[in-house]
């Protein structure tokens, strides 16, 4: 009878000990799942988000707006061949797409500026989108450099039939933005640490 108890009060033991460790992993998985969910890719999506939608409330919902009431189409002298609201649109696409991939570019940029170790692995992966990852100077200089001709484009609205020329320079600077993101620093734009938390490697403390 006596081992009879003690068999018993092993197995409360037992699992009451198993329990706890389930608890314990589930307190585990919930921290983890509360860090994965910032990391830069998710901080500057947000950030680009936010930012694009501002842009695109400024540049596309004050004339819609402002034309709600109106019978007629408005068209503009810079583009006579197309209403100003298809014309504001496609600005606020092209723009809105260009401040996403800017303010990734200058996470990525900012990040590597303010390393004072070279990022561990960074010389591990090679070829596609690792181009600009050595420093986070040329992805800067991207940034500025693409957001001032994107802005220089938009003048020749100021003449007659403008839009001829300004259109296709900013949806050729949007596509080349977005291309040297691709090629320059997409595969490697995760820091290591941020890499092993989202494969399951880091202990969550």
């Amino acid at each position: 009878e006596q081992q009879q108890q003690q068999q018993e009060q092993d197995a409360n033991t037992t699992n009451s000990d198993n329990n706890n460790n389930d608890n314990v992993d589930d307190d585990i998985t919930d921290a983890a799942k509360l860090r994965l969910e910032l990391n830069d890719w998710t901080c500057g999506l947000a950030a680009g988000v936010g930012f694009g939608g501002m842009h695109a409330l400024m540049l596309y919902g004050t004339l819609l707006a402002s034309e709600a009431d109106n019978a007629g189409t408005l068209v503009q002298t810079s583009c006579p061949q197309m209403p100003s609201l298809v014309v504001s649109a496609l600005n606020t696409f092209f723009f809105s797409l260009m401040d996403m991939a800017w303010m990734l570019f200058t996470f990525f940029g900012m990040r590597r500026l303010s390393e004072t170790t070279p990022e561990e692995g960074s010389g591990v992966v090679h070829g596609w989108g690792t181009y600009l990852s050595k420093s986070g100077s040329p992805a800067l200089i991207i940034t500025l450099a693409t957001h001032m001709a994107a802005s220089v484009s938009t003048l020749f609205n100021a003449q007659d039939n403008g839009c001829a020329k300004s259109l296709p320079l900013v949806g050729v600077i949007t596509v080349l933005t977005l291309f040297l993101f691709s090629v320059g620093v997409s595969r490697v734009y995760l820091p290591s640490h941020q890499k092993r938390r989202l494969r399951g490697e880091q202990h969550i403390d």
